[in-house]
């Protein structure tokens, strides 16, 4: 099943209705149709998330994004709220972003791998030679990434922990759950 919101740009979504994942502020689902946005998600704000002083949250990140968001070769190390989300009744629901793929970057913190993670992975066990490598690229990557979003000069991250770095086999990492960022300007706080 899937349910129907409208974008700030007036289109038209669906989304699916069971969630991706859920967190304190509301739920991650799959974008199905229309296909120009299935490489993105929608976040779904729990009703009483739906503030007037979040939608102007959302809507100032929306206009006001960092200026690299994605490398070279067009990989989101940022996941930065797209656009805003509506329902049927054109109230504030939450927004889209891109979908970010790889696992949970706490996977790779253990002093041991998970064994159900994929072979892929082995690369990173501790255990192996090439691992202290790859992880300090993976750490390059993620510094990278924090000095992007920092260097706006506009935006603290408040929620930066293992669970909200994705992580890909390539050492490549994504980060999750930029809505709940510290936003100032002109040295004071907005929000």
């Amino acid at each position: 099943m899937s349910s129907k919101y409208k974008l700030q740009n007036g289109k038209t979504i669906w989304i699916a209705d069971s969630p991706l994942g859920t967190g304190a502020e509301g739920s991650v689902h799959e974008i199905i149709r229309p296909g120009a946005y299935k490489q993105m998600v929608a976040k779904v704000l729990y009703p009483q998330k739906r503030t007037a002083e979040r939608k102007g949250k959302i809507n100032y990140l929306v206009d006001n994004p960092p200026i690299a968001t994605k490398d070279l070769n067009g990989h989101n190390f940022i996941i930065w709220p797209k656009m805003m989300l509506f329902d049927r009744h054109n109230e504030f629901v939450g927004f889209i972003m891109m979908k970010a793929e790889g696992i949970d970057m706490d996977n790779l913190c253990l002093p041991n791998l998970n064994p159900e993670l994929d072979p892929v992975w082995n690369k990173f066990d501790r255990k192996n030679l090439e691992a202290t490598r790859l992880r300090l690229i993976l750490c390059s990557n993620l510094a990278k990434a924090i000095s992007a979003i920092h260097s706006t000069r506009h935006y603290v991250i408040g929620d930066l922990k293992p669970e909200n770095i994705k992580v890909k086999p390539n050492g490549l990492i994504s980060i999750i759950d930029l809505d709940s960022c510290q936003v100032s300007e002109n040295g004071k706080v907005l929000f």
